[in-house]
C-alpha cells in the first residue's frame, strides 16, 4: 500500500514518522482505519483528536500517541516545563464525553454523509457521465471528480467561470 511505501523509505531515509490521524473516526462505506503506527516497523508519532468529528476545535483537545518509550521522553521532556502535556479540564471532559458517548450520533452522521455522497453519486452520473466520474471517499464528506473526460486542457478554469470555488 501507499503507507507502507512511505514507511519503508522513512526507514530507509532514518526519517522520523508523523501521522496526522484526526480524521480517522470518519471512515465511511464499511472502510476500516488502519493506524499507521501498526504497520510502521519504526516509531510513529501520531495526532489525533475528537475535533473534527465532534466539531471540538475550539477546546484544544488534541492529543499525541508515542508508543516508543525513549520518543515519548524526548517529547514530554521538551513539553513538561509548560506542561503542554496536560489538557484543560474543560476540554477533556468534552473529549472523554465524544468518545465514550458519541458513537450514536457520529453512526448517525456517517449515514446521513454516505446517504448524501450516494445522491451526489446519482446526479452526477445521470447528469455528467462519462465525462466528470466521482471518486467515492473511503472517509470524510468530500467526494473527488475526476474530470479527465472533459477533454479540456484547463478544467479548472471551466469551473471557475461556472461560478464554482475551487480549492487549491
Amino acid at each position: 500500500s501507499e503507507l507502507d511505501m512511505v514507511a519503508e523509505l522513512c526507514q530507509r531515509e532514518d526519517v522520523a514518522m508523523v501521522s496526522d490521524e484526526i480524521w480517522s473516526d470518519w471512515c465511511v462505506f464499511g472502510h476500516k482505519h488502519r493506524p499507521l503506527a501498526s504497520m510502521a516497523s519504526q516509531p510513529v508519532i501520531t495526532f489525533m483528536a475528537p475535533t473534527k468529528t465532534w466539531n471540538l476545535a475550539g477546546l484544544h483537545c488534541s492529543f499525541v500517541v508515542i508508543q516508543d518509550k525513549p520518543l515519548r521522553e524526548r517529547y514530554l521532556a521538551q513539553v513538561d516545563y509548560a506542561y503542554l502535556h496536560y489538557g484543560g479540564t474543560f476540554a477533556t471532559e468534552a473529549m472523554l464525553a465524544a468518545y465514550e458517548q458519541g458513537k450514536a450520533w457520529l453512526l448517525g452522521a456517517q449515514s446521513y454523509v454516505e446517504s448524501q455522497l450516494v445522491y451526489c453519486e446519482a446526479v452526477l452520473s445521470e447528469r455528467c457521465a462519462p465525462e466528470v466520474q466521482p471518486l467515492r471517499p473511503q472517509a470524510t464528506y468530500l467526494m473527488w471528480l475526476d474530470c479527465t473526460g472533459m477533454g479540456m486542457d484547463d478544467p479548472a478554469a471551466f469551473f471557475l467561470d461556472a461560478g464554482v470555488l475551487l480549492s487549491p
